[in-house]
């Protein structure tokens, strides 16, 4: 009898310990940790900053979520490096970042001139289109997008001289970032792609360690790049996308209604941002001007026709040519 009695007050006590637990751990709520790398006065901070209202709020208390800008968890490679290890759980970086994986189908989303405008990307990145490439990644990597369409601008060329064709390049070195797509972009178009950290770049205009570099309006605006350079070539050579990558085992710690919230949370917060840099990129254009600027317009096709001859003369694999002619023939459907 006392044998069981025992038993008994140890089973009550496990279960009031477990219930402790629980319930602490339920009190304390889920914290996701958020990073990207751009500065808090920038559309993709205030973005984000929205998504983790909706999040609080539709959650009622429940999710909450730390937001890390301005690369304090690292450049791309390491966030996304990050996401994968899951020492961070959320991160905005390029679409093309699992190209860091030895995933390089994902770099033809960051290829030049292959997107028309930021509607074929749209339409495109929402596709069932991205369906295996996303089912692939959570496989291989541990890594999903909750968000496949964080715009980040149409890219354009600036320089000290001024450049209207593939030809007018030869020579000059222009800074890209340190993405495959990114450079053989540039050499497509004849430039000379010079990778350089972007908190580097501005030093590098002013000392004319390289001769150009290539940016949305609004970076060339806020970045002060004017500062170094006088001419502004309409190239609209990339339509770029960033994407929103989470770690699966930490979605699936979520209930189902946790996710659901999560996933109408960033997709609402990303439309509230798109609208904001395409709402002012006519108005960063007029500010570049307004600072000294002078404005050409390019031979686009002479460009575009460049860049995809030698997207298919050198750097294409056959599943990147079929790819890239996946998302060609998506605007003729």
């Amino acid at each position: 009898m006392f044998k069981n009695t025992k038993i008994i007050i140890l089973v009550l006590i496990t279960i009031l310990f477990l219930s402790i637990l629980f319930g602490s751990a339920q009190a304390e709520g889920v914290v996701l940790k958020f990073a990207h790398g751009l500065p808090t006065e920038h559309p993709m901070h205030i973005g984000v900053e929205l998504f983790a209202k909706l999040v609080k709020e539709g959650t009622n208390g429940e999710v909450t979520v730390d937001i890390f800008p301005a690369r304090q968890l690292g450049g791309n490679r390491e966030m996304f490096e990050g996401v994968m290890a899951g020492t961070i759980d959320i991160i905005i970086t390029d679409n093309s970042a699992p190209a860091f994986i030895d995933a390089p189908i994902w770099r033809i989303l960051q290829a030049g001139y292959v997107f028309q405008n930021q509607r074929h990307a749209f339409l495109f990145l929402h596709s069932p289109a991205m369906n295996p490439l996303i089912e692939k990644l959570e496989k291989e990597a541990g890594v999903t997008l909750i968000e496949t369409s964080w715009y980040f601008g149409v890219r354009h060329l600036t320089a000290n001289k001024p450049i209207y064709g593939p030809d007018d390049f030869k020579g000059l070195k222009i800074r890209v970032p340190q993405v495959p797509s990114f450079v053989e972009t540039l050499k497509g178009m004849g430039a000379t792609p010079t990778p350089i950290d972007f908190a580097e770049l501005y030093t590098s205009l002013k000392t004319g360690v390289v001769d150009g570099q290539e940016n949305p309006f609004i970076h060339i605006y806020i970045s002060k790049f004017y500062e170094a350079q006088k001419y502004l070539m309409l190239t609209s050579h990339l339509v770029s996308n960033n994407a929103v990558f989470m770690n699966v085992t930490k979605l699936n710690s979520l209930t189902s209604q946790q996710q659901q919230i999560i996933r109408a949370s960033i997709y609402e917060a990303a439309r509230f941002q798109d609208r904001m840099i395409m709402d002012s990129e006519q108005d960063y254009l007029n500010k570049l001007q307004e600072e000294g600027m002078e404005v050409i317009e390019v031979d686009i096709d002479a460009f575009s026709e460049s860049v995809k001859k030698h997207f298919y003369k050198t750097w294409f694999t056959p599943e990147e040519k079929e790819f890239y002619e996946k998302v060609e023939k998506f605007t003729k459907l």
